[in-house]
């Protein structure tokens, strides 16, 4: 994740012919701009290592084991793989909850006429 990426507020993520793009909610958005400031990392990736190397999946995930108890996760579940499983069930019951709610304010302007 680069600063541009943060900025644009938003990844195009395109691997194995199967592109997803994620969009950043305007809180993390500030909240990665203002660490990225923090750590004097203007462009570039955002998070990197002690020597200014782009931190790699391996150490990623290293990170998030140790971060699993503090989180109250289950040991199983801490891991990136889960933590997107985790974004994308969020997001379509997000859309589902959204679309439904459009669907019954269709209703009731159609009642209303």
């Amino acid at each position: 994740m680069t600063a541009e990426a943060v900025r644009e507020g938003k990844i195009i993520c395109d691997k194995n012919k199967y592109k997803q793009i994620v969009a950043f909610p305007g809180g993390l958005q500030k909240e990665f701009l203002d660490f990225a400031e923090r750590e004097s990392n203007d462009f570039g990736p955002i998070f990197q290592s002690r020597d200014g190397c782009p931190m790699y999946r391996i150490y990623v995930s290293a990170v998030i084991r140790n971060l699993y108890e503090e989180a109250k996760v289950l040991r199983e579940k801490g891991n990136p793989r889960c933590l997107r499983k985790l974004y994308l069930s969020t997001k379509a019951g997000v859309e589902s909850n959204t679309s439904l709610l459009v669907e019954q304010a269709m209703e009731r302007m159609m009642e209303q006429e």
